[in-house]
């Protein structure tokens, strides 16, 4: 088993809303944040689950990353991507690049295919700014996501991530940022809007942003 502490924001649509009186907690009931002890069973990962499935070992989920990665690039919602990146302008040259909440890469012992396209998603943009002058060239990809698993975190160091530590990510946001986060299972956008305004912001728009506005 594998025990580590994680924070656990609440939106504010959390905080507001009725509540039954038998699972009210006056103690807690208006924390925005509390840490959690997140308990994941760790199995071997060269011995089949009950499905016959293996997991994959460090160096297949890095190589299945990077398949995804190829093939992707391929597509035409990269050259839609490539289209809507060249558009953007900031007034000044921006230094970092991070991503929020994007995912685990597996699932048990599936490959979490809309995690690694998010994750590939944030090195497509990270090499198109740097091309277009909209991020520095020593730029790196900062990632956050309390999810990752030990295998997670070495597959994304060899495609030269950076995994940083919860709240580590939300800290080094500045103006100078580019923030990507796409149905983030946490309040990203709350939390962002009381910190800073990032130079570029990518993330998927709910029909519950009207307290944003």
């Amino acid at each position: 088993m594998e025990d580590n502490r994680i924070i656990n924001y609440h939106s504010i649509e959390f905080l507001t809303r009725e509540t039954d009186v038998a699972f009210f907690y006056p103690q807690r009931a208006y924390l925005p944040m509390e840490i959690c002890a997140c308990v994941r069973e760790i199995t071997d990962p060269f011995t089949p689950d009950e499905n016959g499935l293996r997991v994959f070992s460090t160096e297949e989920l890095l190589e299945a990353f990077r398949d995804i990665g190829r093939k992707w690039r391929t597509s035409h919602y990269y050259q839609q991507l490539q289209a809507a990146l060249a558009k953007v302008n900031p007034p000044f040259v921006l230094d970092k690049i991070i991503g929020v909440a994007l995912g685990p890469l597996t699932l048990g012992t599936r490959l979490n295919h809309d995690s690694v396209l998010q994750h590939t998603l944030l090195s497509a943009i990270h090499s198109n700014f740097i091309e277009h002058n909209v991020l520095s060239v020593p730029c790196k990809r900062y990632v956050q996501d309390p999810i990752y698993s030990q295998q997670h975190r070495d597959a994304l160091f060899l495609a030269e991530f950076t995994v940083l530590e919860d709240p580590q990510a939300f800290l080094a946001l500045d103006n100078s940022s580019v923030l990507l986060s796409i149905n983030a299972d946490i309040p990203v956008k709350q939390i962002v809007a009381d910190i800073c305004c990032p130079g570029v912001i990518i993330w998927d728009k709910k029909v519950d942003d009207s307290f944003l506005r």
